[in-house]
């Protein structure tokens, strides 16, 4: 191998790593974006996921709805339990309306009274020579 075959090879190499480590760097960043606070969860579903054939009692989904808006579909986890985002959900007291899903139907609404705040700003602010 000359020279400038093997000085290409390892600029080839060098960019190659490069974009790896952006590429996972980036991705990391995504994913610590993607899964914002707070989460509406529940406790699981006893039973599920079921292993008796026929068995329909687990919840296959979740229609939630904030302060009587669109109603939005949310997955249920395979054990039968809600895990839904809410960190989009704008400032103030609020009403959330959710019901189970499977494929007889759906349940009756629970509702659940919630309030996203901000906290008090620090009091007294000073500096101290200590």
């Amino acid at each position: 191998m000359d020279e400038q075959t093997y000085l290409h090879s390892r600029t080839l190499r060098v960019a190659l790593l490069l974009s790896l480590v952006t590429l996972i760097v980036i991705a990391s960043l995504w994913c610590s974006m993607a899964h914002a606070n707070p989460f509406l969860v529940s406790d699981p579903v006893a039973g599920c996921p079921t292993t008796v054939a026929g068995d329909t009692h687990c919840p296959t989904s979740f229609a939630i709805s904030l302060d009587a808006g669109a109603v939005v579909s949310s997955p249920a986890k395979t054990d039968g339990s809600l895990y839904y985002d809410m960190g989009s959900a704008p400032t103030g007291s609020h009403a959330l309306s959710m019901k189970a899903v499977n494929v007889w139907g759906q349940s009756s609404a629970l509702n659940f009274p919630f309030s996203k705040s901000f906290p008090d700003p620090p009091a007294n602010p000073r500096l101290n020579a200590q």
